[in-house]
C-alpha cells in the first residue's frame, strides 16, 4: 500500500511539472533555457504579437498617447508584396483591438515606427522618406480601414528605425548596415538635419532613457542571438557600456516611464525559420 501510494506521489509531481511547462508560453520556455537575462514575466507586461499566422512580418513598435487615449503600435509588412502594410491597435492590457492599413504602401517595409502627440511616423526605406500619420486617426478607424499619411517627410538617409526623444524633442533616425557602422541622424520635429551619430552595425530599434542612456537593438538572422546595448553617446558617437543578449531576431524598442525596454521580435512570422521563436513582445528591466 505504501509502494503504491508513494508510485502515485512521483506520477502526480511529474505530471505537475510537465503540466506546469506546458502551462508556460513558447516565449518564456526560450528565454529560461537560452537567456540569463532580467525580465518580467507578469502577464500585463508580455503581450501577444498578433497575425503571426498571416503573410505579415512585425517590425516597429512604438507608444502613443494623448489626453484622450493611450495605445500601442507593431507596425508589419507583407512579405509577399502583395497588400500594403498596416499596423496593428493593441491596448495597454496589451489586448489586440484591429488592424489599420496604410494607403500605397505594398513593399514599403516599416521597419520603425513612433510618436509623438498626435503624430505617428513611419519609416519609408523604399522611398527614402517617413511618413506621418494622425494618431486620431488611427484611433477612430474601424477594422480594415486604410488611412492616408498626412505629411512625407524626404530624409538623406535609408531609415531603418525611428524613436522621438521627448528628453530633447527631437526625431532620431538611424539607417541599417549589414557589415560596417552606421549612423543615427537627430532631427527636428519638421525633419531638419541637427546632427549624424556613429552607432554599430546591424542596429533595429533606439530608445531614450531618462538618465540619458541609450538604447540599440541589435540583430541580423535567424540563427544568430540579438543584443541590447546600453550606452551614451558621446562626441558624435554610441558608447556600447552594457550588452544583453537576446533571442535572434529582435526589432525595434520603446523605453517605458520607468526606463524599462519592451522588445519586439520578428521571429515569429510564418516569414521566418529558426528554432527560437519568439511570440510575444518581451519587457526587459534595465
Amino acid at each position: 500500500m505504501i509502494k503504491k501510494s508513494v508510485l502515485f506521489l512521483i506520477v502526480a509531481l511529474l505530471s505537475f511539472c510537465s503540466s506546469s511547462e506546458y502551462a508556460k508560453t513558447q516565449t518564456e520556455v526560450i528565454l529560461d533555457k537560452y537567456y540569463n537575462i532580467d525580465y518580467s514575466k507578469e502577464g500585463e507586461n508580455f503581450y501577444k504579437i498578433p497575425k503571426l499566422d498571416t503573410q505579415y512580418v512585425p517590425q516597429g513598435i512604438c507608444l502613443v498617447k494623448s489626453r484622450k487615449y493611450k495605445y500601442r503600435l507593431i507596425s508589419a509588412y507583407d512579405y509577399e508584396k502583395k497588400r500594403n502594410s498596416c499596423v496593428y491597435v493593441i491596448d495597454t492590457d496589451g489586448n489586440y483591438i484591429k488592424t489599420v492599413y496604410l494607403k500605397n504602401s505594398v513593399e514599403v517595409h516599416v521597419g520603425g515606427i513612433t510618436a509623438n502627440n498626435s503624430i505617428v511616423y513611419v519609416c519609408d526605406s523604399k522611398n527614402g522618406s517617413i511618413r506621418a500619420y494622425n494618431s486620431d486617426e488611427i484611433y477612430e478607424s474601424n477594422d480594415g480601414d486604410t488611412i492616408d499619411y498626412i505629411t512625407n517627410y524626404k530624409i538623406n538617409i535609408i531609415p531603418s528605425c525611428i524613436s522621438y526623444n521627448k528628453y530633447d524633442n527631437c526625431i532620431y533616425v538611424a539607417t541599417f548596415k549589414k557589415n560596417n557602422s552606421s549612423i543615427m541622424v537627430r532631427y527636428s520635429l519638421n525633419f531638419c538635419e541637427q546632427e549624424q551619430i556613429t552607432i554599430p552595425k546591424k542596429i533595429q530599434g533606439i530608445a531614450f532613457l531618462s538618465n540619458g542612456i541609450v538604447a540599440l537593438s541589435q540583430s541580423y538572422g535567424v540563427y544568430n542571438d540579438s543584443a541590447l546595448l546600453i550606452g551614451k553617446i558621446d562626441n558624435k558617437k554610441f558608447i556600447t557600456q552594457n550588452k544583453i543578449i537576446l533571442p535572434p531576431c529582435s526589432e525595434e524598442i520603446y523605453a517605458t516611464s520607468n526606463d524599462n525596454i519592451f522588445i519586439l521580435f520578428e521571429s515569429g512570422s510564418k516569414k521566418l525559420s529558426g528554432n527560437k521563436k519568439i511570440n510575444k513582445v518581451i519587457l526587459i528591466k534595465i
